[in-house]
Formats: structure tokens, sequence, C-alpha cells
């Protein structure tokens, strides 16, 4: 009876099983967190204060969210780590932003071109 069950594991279950353990989409560090944030500032027409500003405005809190979203993907920092970079006093304004692109951008395709031509040009 072990035996079957061994025999129907292969690279696809296992790499099932680990998927709470490694962070999707983590690629080894390429950029700095600095570089992203310049990226997307001058991607969307902002400067980097404007980005790291704490204004919730639409112009800004969208291309800051973005850029969190990079920031987790394309580099090791955890969410307290990305939060101070962005002048943000708690973690969990990093997860939102990261959460949030992560799902709209299936959602909404302006986003998803935003994110495609961004990557592209990293």
């Amino acid at each position: 009876m072990h035996r079957q069950y061994w025999q129907r594991l292969d690279a696809s279950a296992a790499n099932m099983a680990l998927l709470g353990y490694v962070r999707p989409g983590s690629v080894p560090m390429r950029f700095t967190m600095a570089e992203l944030q310049m990226a997307v500032a001058d991607y969307f027409g902002l400067s980097k204060a404007e980005l790291l500003s704490p204004s919730k405005a639409r112009r800004t809190a969208r291309p800051r969210q973005i850029a969190m979203y990079l920031c987790r993907r394309y580099t090791p920092s955890s969410f307290p780590e990305i939060a101070r970079r962005f002048n943000r006093l708690d973690h969990t304004t990093a997860m939102f932003a990261v959460r949030m692109v992560e799902k709209r951008r299936h959602e909404d395709p302006q986003l998803n071109a935003d994110l495609l031509q961004l990557e592209g040009q990293l």
C-alpha cells in the first residue's frame, strides 16, 4: 500500500507541497529597492518624493502599491523593510499593497499591462 503512494509522488506534487514555503515569483535579488522605486516613479511620471509621500491620491497610491509589489517580488526584502523604505509605519501596508496588486492584476487589464511593461524594462 505504501509503495503505491510513493509511486504517485512526482515533481508536480512536490512543487505543490512546497508552495507554501517558497515565495511565489521570488527570484534571486537583481535590483535594489531604490532602483525599483525610481523605475516605477519614472514610468508613472512621478518624482521619487511623490512616490514615497503620504498622499492617498490614486495618482500616487497605485504606483506606490505597484512599487511595493515589485520590491517584494524582485528583492529578498521583508514586508517590514519594504514598509520602512516607503515611509510607512506598519508592515501591513506593504502586505496589503502586494495582495491588492496580485489580485487586481488578473482583473484589471491596464494594471496588468503596466506591470508587464515595467517588468520588461527591468
